[in-house]
């Protein structure tokens, strides 16, 4: 279901088989999105306009908030923090 919706919006799924976690990654233009699936954690790679590249991780994203955050990468969800790329 997660891979369809990805599609949906555009990207492109990722081999993560290599994760030790169980995890589903997709990519589209400059963004990375990371699903882990066990703790419903979502990554988000991209490059913000001011700070550069930053990682944006959130917790406890359900089926609507992936398709938020599928929808916009930047997409604020109030459960999440970010780490500047050096």
């Amino acid at each position: 279901m997660l891979d369809s919706l990805a599609t949906s919006h555009g990207y492109e799924i990722l081999d993560a088989s290599n994760s030790t976690a169980p995890m589903a990654s997709y990519r589209r233009n400059a963004v990375k999105l990371n699903f882990w699936l066990t703790t419903e954690t979502v990554g988000s790679y991209l490059e913000h306009p001011r700070q550069g590249k930053t990682q944006l991780f959130r917790r406890d994203i359900d089926m609507d908030g992936a398709g938020q955050i599928f929808t916009n990468p930047r997409t604020h969800t109030g459960g999440g923090y970010h780490a500047r790329g050096r």
